[in-house]
Order: structure tokens, then C-alpha cells, then sequence
């Protein structure tokens, strides 16, 4: 998978926000689901892209 999305893991974190970012509404608000910057690294990057992958059903 690593090598698949390699330029997904090597990208600026702007760049990943704006290409993989999700809006969602939940109540009466709608939010933004994302690698936080805080905690942007390769694992979490890979953990996001198989989350929006497998369970989402996206093609990145």
C-alpha cells in the first residue's frame, strides 16, 4: 500500500489536506475529517488513506 500511495506520503501537508479532506454534518454542525498537522506522519497519513479506501470506497 506504501508504495501505491507514495506520493500521497511524500506530499506537502497543505497539498494532502486539500486532495483528501472530508466534509461531514453531524447534528446541527459540519466539520472537516482529516490527518490533523499535529499529527501528520507516514502512519497516520497510511491509516487515513486506507480508511478512506476501504471503508469509504474512494479512488485516490
Amino acid at each position: 500500500m506504501e508504495e501505491k500511495y507514495k506520493a500521497y506520503l511524500e506530499m506537502p501537508y497543505e497539498e494532502f489536506y486539500k486532495k483528501t479532506c472530508m466534509g461531514s454534518r453531524y447534528d446541527s454542525g459540519s466539520y472537516k475529517y482529516c490527518v490533523s498537522k499535529e499529527n501528520d506522519d507516514k502512519e497516520s497519513r497510511l491509516s487515513y488513506i486506507n480508511y478512506l479506501v476501504k471503508e469509504k470506497g474512494y479512488k485516490l
